[in-house]
């Protein structure tokens, strides 16, 4: 994998929270802040973490930093993006991405959401037929970075607040 894939833990609060910047907080469901979110889900959202919830730290590989030409930052072990999502049965749920704010536009997100696609089976435990997220439709970058990563718009929601979106795994 390009990138490594760490458990989010209190450590990563204070960049995460960082990261929320004005247009983050606009463009995601992330109002109150991610520890919000994380202590949501684990708690009144009724997921247990490492089961039916998961939440990492994407960082670049410490072992090899990326060459100068590389959209990432030169050093290893460095955070560019948290992701959450949730596996049902076999449906991968991304919850929230969030890429930090000087790397947006870059790729990182499709990137992200490509390995999570690839290699969901060893974040998760599970295998995945089927993945699904739902985006504001004024998000236009993360419209972007998922159809770009194989998404397809599936539907709008009835009062047009949200967009579904879909991805197939092959068989």
């Amino acid at each position: 994998m390009k990138f490594l894939w760490k458990d989010y833990d209190p450590g990563a609060d204070a960049f995460c929270e960082e990261w929320l910047d004005a247009e983050a907080t606009r463009l995601t469901g992330l109002d109150d802040g991610w520890r919000a979110f994380h202590a949501y889900w684990t708690t009144d959202g009724g997921l247990a973490e490492g089961r039916d919830f998961f939440d990492k730290v994407i960082c670049t590989p410490p072992s090899s930093p990326l060459s100068p030409s590389s959209s990432l930052p030169a050093r290893g072990g460095e955070p560019v993006a948290a992701i959450a999502f949730g596996l049902h049965g076999r449906v991968l749920h991304v919850m929230e991405l969030l890429v930090r704010p000087d790397l947006r536009g870059r790729g990182i997100g499709t990137a992200v959401l490509r390995e999570l696609l690839a290699n969901g089976n060893l974040l998760n435990g599970g295998s995945a037929v089927r993945a699904e997220a739902v985006i504001f439709p004024d998000n236009a970058a993360s419209i972007r970075a998922f159809e770009k990563a194989g998404f397809r718009f599936d539907h709008a929601h009835p009062d047009g607040d949200a967009l579904y979106y879909t991805y197939e795994a092959e068989r």
